[in-house]
C-alpha cells in the first residue's frame, strides 16, 4: 500500500512538472513580447521611457501589468537596472555614442573631390554622434509618503530590508516635497518629487 501511494505521488509530481513548465515558458514569451527583458536569477524588467510620467501613475501602470515598480535588492539588481537603461533604453534607440570611436571615413567613388595620382586624399568625416548622458533618473518602487523619513517599498517592506541602500550624494533630501523613490543609473537611489515626470521601471520576479 505504501509503495502504491509512493508511486501515485510520483506520478502526480511528474504531471505537475509537465503542466507547469509550458506555463512558465508561455509566460516568459508573453513578457518578452510586451517589452520586458529577462535577467537570469533576477526576473523581468521593463523600462518605460518614451512617455515620462509622475510616480503614482508609473506605479499604477506597473500594477496593471501584474508588476510593481522595481525594487533594488542587491548590487546585481542595480547592475540590471543600469544595463536595462544603457542597452535597451534611449541610449541605444536615440543613437547616442557608446564610447567607441564612431567616426566613419567615406572612401567611395562618389566623394566630391577624387585625388590625383601621387597625392594623399583628404578623408571625409561623418558627424560624431552625440555622447550619451552619463546618468539618468527613473522612478522605482519606494517612498516615504505616509511618514516623513520612514521609507517603504511598494511591497510595504522597510527600505532598510531591501539590501541595497546607496544614496546619491546630497540625498535623501527628507522634506515634505521629496517623497518618491528614484534610481540614478550611476547606481544610486534618491528621494524625488512625486510630481516629476520621469521614465520608470516595472519588475516581475522570476517564477520559482
Amino acid at each position: 500500500m505504501a509503495k502504491l501511494l509512493s508511486c501515485s505521488l510520483l506520478v502526480l509530481a511528474s504531471l505537475c512538472v509537465v503542466h507547469t513548465k509550458p506555463y512558465h515558458e508561455e509566460k516568459h514569451r508573453a513578457l518578452l513580447r510586451t517589452g520586458y527583458v529577462y535577467f537570469p536569477g533576477g526576473g523581468y524588467y521593463r523600462l518605460a521611457y518614451k512617455t515620462p510620467t509622475v510616480w503614482a501613475e508609473a506605479r499604477r501602470n506597473c500594477q496593471q501589468e501584474g508588476a510593481t515598480l522595481a525594487v533594488v535588492n542587491s548590487e546585481r539588481e542595480a547592475d540590471n537596472l543600469r544595463s536595462l537603461y544603457v542597452d535597451y533604453g534611449p541610449v541605444r534607440s536615440e543613437g547616442y555614442a557608446t564610447g567607441r570611436d564612431e567616426t566613419t571615413i567615406l572612401e567611395d567613388s562618389t566623394s566630391p573631390a577624387l585625388p590625383t595620382a601621387g597625392t594623399t586624399p583628404e578623408p571625409t568625416l561623418l558627424p560624431t554622434p552625440t555622447p550619451a548622458p552619463a546618468n539618468a533618473t527613473v522612478h522605482i518602487g519606494f517612498h516615504d509618503i505616509f511618514i516623513e523619513g520612514e521609507y517603504l517599498t511598494v511591497r510595504s517592506e522597510p527600505l532598510i530590508m531591501t539590501g541595497f541602500i546607496r544614496w546619491k550624494v546630497g540625498y535623501p533630501i527628507g522634506d515634505e516635497e521629496h517623497n518618491c523613490g528614484a534610481f540614478d543609473t550611476g547606481k544610486f537611489i534618491l528621494d524625488n518629487r512625486c510630481d516629476v515626470r520621469l521614465p520608470y521601471i516595472c519588475e516581475i520576479p522570476e517564477a520559482p
